[in-house]
């Protein structure tokens, strides 16, 4: 037999505020025209057009940006992201053509399960019941 619920009141999330300027287009904007300039970092009104010049320079050969930055960049995201995901895959592989696979699954999910009685212990208290005077299912 069911349980009564109380009826439950829904109230409508209200829309939250707009994102304030700095998390919009403004910071955006503001380094593409540091990227197309050249400044020195300090006052605004010293920042003067440089064209692409300034991408140009760090793409060219002998820059000081491609070279370190870039390739230390690329090879700490190789080494942190594509080498461990290929190497969980392969032993993931290996793991699934070994004997006794049924056994393994029991062993590894075996842990979880033992707490299912306090669940049920809960969901009682949720409804209204007493767990001592619940009967068992």
């Amino acid at each position: 037999m069911a349980c009564p619920r109380a009826a439950v009141k829904v109230q409508a999330r209200a829309r939250p505020p707009a994102a304030p300027a700095t998390r919009g287009h403004v910071p955006l904007l503001f380094s593409l025209l540091v990227a197309l300039s050249r400044w020195s970092g300090f006052r605004l009104e010293d920042i003067r057009p440089a064209d692409t010049e300034n991408c140009a320079a760090l793409f060219s050969r002998g820059s000081t940006f491609l070279t370190p930055v870039l390739t230390s960049t690329l090879l700490y995201a190789l080494g942190t992201v594509v080498l461990p995901t290929a190497g969980a895959v392969l032993i993931a592989t290996f793991i699934s053509r070994l004997r006794f696979q049924g056994l393994r699954r029991t062993l590894y999910f075996l842990p979880m399960g033992h707490h299912r009685g306090g669940d049920r212990e809960r969901l009682e208290i949720h409804a209204g019941r007493s767990p001592a005077t619940s009967r068992p299912r």
